[in-house]
C-alpha cells in the first residue's frame, strides 16, 4: 500500500492472509498500532476496514486499571513479565482511495488520542523502554491475533446510487452525515436510503423523525434487491414504532434548563430565574408551581411562561425514554426503531440523544435524525457531533448549509434539482442520483 495515512511514517510489523482477506499490522512512532483488513474483488482492492489502537506498557493488576475506551489486556513473559493495553477506536470501513483511509485514521485518532489508563502505572508504546517494546513488538503475529477479533469482516457494499456516467456512488464508511436541501421528501428519502444500508449489513438504526415520513421495511423489492446482488427476498429487519405521548414522552431532567429557555425564548431576566433554579423537574407543573410563589417580578414572569408552554407540551412530557431506546445498539441485529418526534420538534430528539451520550454504543448502530426546525440550537448540534466520539454512526436531515456546518466536520449529501444530490465525502464531491429504496 502506497498511500500517506496520517500519524506517519508507519513501519509494518506482519502481513499475512485472515479469513480470506489479506491483512496488514502497522506501527508509528508513538506507539500506536494500525491494523488494516483489505476487501478485494476480482483480484482488486477495493476497500478496507482499518482498527486503530493505542498501546500503553504498565506495571500492576490489569483489573484496576480504567481505560477511557474498550481495552484488550496483554501479557508476555520473556526474560520477565511485561503488561500491555490497546485502547481501540470502533473499526472504520473505508473505500481503497488515499483520501478515505486518512479520514478514517484521521477520525480513529480523534476518538483515542487522549484515552489514558487510571490508577495505575503506565507509558505509551512510544515511550516505552526497548525491552518492553520487544517484549510486545517481538511476536507481531500473536499480537494481530488479539486484535483481529475487533475487526468485522467487510460487508457487502451497497450503492446508494449512480453518476451521470452509471458508474456506482458509495456513501459508507462514514461517522457523520449531513443530508441537506429545502425540500423535506427528498432529504428524507436520502436518509431512508442510508438506513437501509446500515439495515441491511446488520446494524441496528435510531431513526428520529420531526417531518412525518414513512421508513418502509413492511414489504421488499425483490427486483431491486437482486439487482443490488443480494439473493435474499425478504431480509429480516424488525421494525418497532414509538410516537410521542404514548411510548415515549419529552424527559425534561435531560433537556437542560439553558436549552428549554434557550428554545422557546424566554426574556434573559427570565431565563436567569429558571436557570438559578438547577435541574428541570420532572413536570411542567412543578416547574411553573415553584416561580408562582415568588414575589419578584422575573420568578413571576418565568411562571407565566413555563404555565403557556405546559398547554402546548404536557401531554408529550414525563418520565425517562425506554430502556431499548437508550440502549439499542445492544442486543439482536438489524432493528429499526422509528419515533416520530413530530409533536415536539428538538425537543424529544435532545432528550433522548442526551442519553445516548452518556454510554458508549456497541459498534457501529446509526442514529438517524431529521430535523424540522429551520435553525438548528447550538447545544443539539454540539450533542449530534458528539455522538460519533461514542461510537454512533450519526445522519442528520437539515435546511440549510448553514446549519450543517453548525456540526462541524462531516460528509454531506446535498440534493439539488431534477432528484439529484451531490455527495461531499473526503475532500471530493460527486454527483449522482439516488437509487430506488428496497423496500415500502
Amino acid at each position: 500500500m502506497e498511500f500517506d495515512l496520517p500519524l506517519g511514517p508507519w513501519k509494518q510489523l506482519f502481513s499475512a492472509q485472515w479469513d480470506g482477506h489479506p491483512v496488514s499490522l502497522q506501527e508509528n512512532r508513538e506507539g500506536y498500532l494500525l491494523l488494516l483488513l483489505f476487501e478485494e474483488d476480482a483480484g482488486k482492492t477495493t476497500g478496507a476496514v482499518a482498527l486503530l489502537s493505542k498501546a500503553f506498557a504498565f506495571k500492576g493488576d490489569p483489573s484496576k486499571a480504567l481505560a477511557a475506551a474498550d481495552a484488550v489486556f496483554i501479557k508476555k513473559a520473556v526474560e520477565a513479565t511485561h503488561s500491555f493495553a490497546l485502547v481501540q477506536a470502533r473499526p472504520r470501513y473505508a473505500a481503497f482511495e488515499q483520501e478515505a483511509l486518512a479520514q478514517a485514521v484521521r477520525e480513529a485518532y480523534s476518538e483515542i488520542s487522549g484515552a489514558t489508563l487510571a490508577g495505575i502505572e503506565a507509558k505509551q508504546l512510544g515511550d516505552a523502554s526497548p525491552e518492553e517494546r520487544d517484549a510486545l513488538l517481538g511476536d507481531p503475529f500473536s499480537l494481530f491475533s488479539v486484535s483481529a477479533h475487533s475487526l468485522a469482516k467487510p460487508k457487502q457494499r451497497t450503492a446508494f446510487g449512480s453518476s451521470s456516467l452509471g458508474k456506482p456512488v458509495f456513501a459508507d464508511g462514514y461517522s457523520l452525515y449531513a443530508v441537506t436541501g429545502a425540500d423535506e421528501r427528498e432529504r428524507f428519502n436520502y436518509l431512508r436510503l442510508l438506513a437501509e444500508d446500515a439495515l441491511l449489513e446488520g446494524a441496528n438504526v435510531l431513526a428520529i423523525d420531526e417531518c412525518g415520513g414513512e421508513w418502509g421495511f413492511k414489504q421488499f423489492d425483490k427486483a431491486a434487491l437482486q439487482a443490488a446482488g443480494f439473493t435474499t427476498e425478504q431480509p429480516k429487519i424488525q421494525r418497532k414504532d414509538y410516537a410521542l405521548g404514548k411510548d415515549l414522552f419529552v424527559n425534561l431532567p435531560s433537556l437542560g434548563p439553558a436549552f428549554f429557555c434557550d428554545y422557546y425564548g424566554f426574556s434573559p431576566e427570565a431565563k436567569a430565574a429558571i436557570v438559578s433554579r438547577g435541574a428541570l423537574p420532572e413536570s411542567l407543573e412543578e416547574l411553573a408551581s415553584s416561580f408562582e410563589s415568588a414575589n419578584d417580578f422575573d420568578s413571576r414572569s418565568a411562571a407565566r411562561c413555563v404555565r403557556v408552554i405546559q398547554k402546548e407540551l404536557s401531554p408529550f412530557t414525563g418520565g425517562t425514554p425506554p430502556a431499548e431506546l437508550q440502549s439499542f445498539s445492544e442486543g439482536g441485529a438489524s432493528r429499526l426503531y422509528a419515533v416520530d418526534a413530530s409533536q415536539a420538534p428538538s425537543l424529544a430528539a435532545f432528550a433522548l440523544l442526551s442519553k445516548l451520550a452518556a454510554a458508549k454504543a456497541k459498534p457501529l448502530p446509526l442514529v438517524i435524525v431529521n430535523l424540522s426546525d429551520r435553525r438548528v440550537h447550538p447545544s443539539l448540534a454540539a450533542l449530534l457531533a458528539g455522538l460519533p466520539k461514542k461510537g454512533y454512526r450519526v445522519a442528520a436531515g437539515l435546511e440549510s448549509l448553514a446549519d450543517a456546518e453548525a456540526l462541524g466536520a462531516f460528509d454531506r449529501i446535498d440534493s439539488v434539482l431534477n432528484g439529484q444530490a451531490v455527495l461531499s465525502k473526503g475532500g471530493t464531491k460527486a454527483r449522482f442520483s439516488p437509487r430506488p429504496p428496497f423496500s415500502r
